[in-house]
């Protein structure tokens, strides 16, 4: 099933729309972030869009976390495709997004790069 990063993000504050995801393969088009605090295992980073609600003007980061056990030899910022499970735990006493990644490969950007 094809998501948004935005997807995610609804997800962790609506149950009903959480559970529309809970168990299933999915597949998602960002770009890569390290993530440089908060991962001592080193098996976590960021997928990224540009969340745009009126003009390119006002477009803000918006992603979520992706935990992946290969390799993460990545270009910060290049795009990636993501196939996963989304999973959201409770960390630091607040309910989250993790995509669980099973694999994690380099793409083309998308021909539009903001999400709406």
């Amino acid at each position: 099933m094809p998501i948004q990063v935005i997807d995610l993000l609804y997800a962790v504050q609506m149950p009903s729309y959480r559970e529309e995801f809970v168990g299933k393969d999915v597949e998602m088009v960002a770009q890569f972030v390290p993530l440089t605090t908060g991962n001592p295992k080193g098996d976590r980073f960021q997928a990224i869009r540009l969340f745009m609600t009126c003009c390119a003007a006002d477009a803000k980061p918006v992603g979520v976390t992706v935990k992946y056990n290969g390799s993460l030899k990545f270009s910060e910022m290049g795009w990636i495709r993501i196939t996963g499970v989304p999973t959201f735990p409770m960390e630091g006493g607040h309910r989250t997004a993790i995509l669980e990644a099973k694999k994690v490969e380099e793409c083309a950007a998308p021909d539009e790069p903001f999400v709406y």
